[in-house]
């Protein structure tokens, strides 16, 4: 997906620093979306040793680095993953789920999506991680204070992205966000999404 930052995960190929497979599960998160996670059994776990967490995902998916060589990351954009089905690694998938972390650079996360949110295509657009928000909602994930709202591109054809974020530690913000161009689809990577915050950890 492009963001108004400029990031494109569309073709992305590099592999996660740390998958295993994974039998246990977590409390699923609050969410104000009525579809259910979907069971975590035999899922494989993302690491990232950078920033101390830790991720499921399904085991036919692949999670991978969705900044392509050479390119750089918007200003506090720290992370940029995403977890998408295997047969559809190496091309633009129908959906997929995209993870991050950010820098905190806000008191809390409502005044955060505040700030990085603001019109594509002008001079300070790399600031703005979104163009316009709506459905913004105090929301749980695994015990934590979070705030899920979605997000419109009127600057390009995507479709809306579903978004979550959270606190992770002092320093950062973690962001998962999912998105499907196929109607049917929806229903499936919807409730793999919400199984992939409930399962977080870090």
């Amino acid at each position: 997906m492009v963001s108004c930052g400029g990031i494109n995960d569309g073709g992305a190929a590099s592999s996660s620093p740390s998958s295993s497979p994974s039998t246990s599960t977590s409390a699923t998160a609050t969410s104000s979306q009525s579809q259910s996670p979907v069971p975590t059994n035999g899922w494989s776990v993302y690491t990232d040793p950078t920033f101390g967490f830790s991720i499921g995902y399904p085991s036919s998916f692949v999670v991978q680095n969705t900044l392509k060589a050479g390119g750089t990351l918007p200003k506090g954009w720290l992370l940029a993953m995403r977890a998408v089905d295997s047969k559809f690694a190496s091309g633009y998938p129908p959906a997929d789920v995209d993870f991050g972390v950010y820098s905190k650079d806000a008191d809390s996360l409502t005044a955060w999506v505040q700030k990085h949110t603001g019109p594509c295509g002008s001079d300070t657009s790399k600031a703005y991680y979104w163009d316009s928000t709506s459905n913004i909602v105090q929301t749980t994930v695994s015990g934590r204070d979070a705030r899920s709202f979605d997000w419109v591109n009127p600057c390009g054809s995507s479709p809306t992205l579903h978004e979550t974020i959270f606190f992770l530690g002092t320093s950062y913000i973690f962001r998962l966000d999912w998105w499907s161009s196929d109607a049917t689809y929806a229903a499936t990577i919807g409730p793999i999404a919400r199984s992939m915050l409930a399962s977080f950890s870090g």
